[in-house]
């Protein structure tokens, strides 16, 4: 059964279908219909080009996260934490939560 109604002329597609089209979620001749509409329909278009926008943006944004670099001595104060609360737990013992004021960073 298609996602997309017979008619999209006469209707709009859902958000779900907006978001599934984005994603690759929906067949070859369910995305052509869908884009077919969008072409047709200027609501659809306008939150098609919002949506477009938004997915280069997270794109974009995605691509220049900088790597994070930790030193040596973080590294095995890191580790030592993590050993000590999987004693923690292997003991049976109720782990505490780490917090970031713990690390000494």
């Amino acid at each position: 059964m298609s996602l997309i109604k017979k008619d999209l002329k006469n209707s709009c597609p859902n958000k779900e279908i907006f978001i599934k089209a984005f994603m690759n979620e929906i067949g070859l001749e369910e995305k052509e219909k869908f884009l077919d509409h969008v072409l047709s329909c200027q609501k659809c278009r306008y939150k098609f080009e919002i949506m477009k926008d938004l997915m280069n943006e997270i794109s974009r944004r995605r691509d220049n996260i900088e790597e994070l670099e930790i030193s040596l001595s973080e590294i095995k104060e890191l580790r030592k934490l993590a050993k000590q609360k999987i004693r923690e737990i292997e003991r049976g013992q109720r782990p505490i939560i780490l917090r970031l004021s713990q690390l000494n960073i």
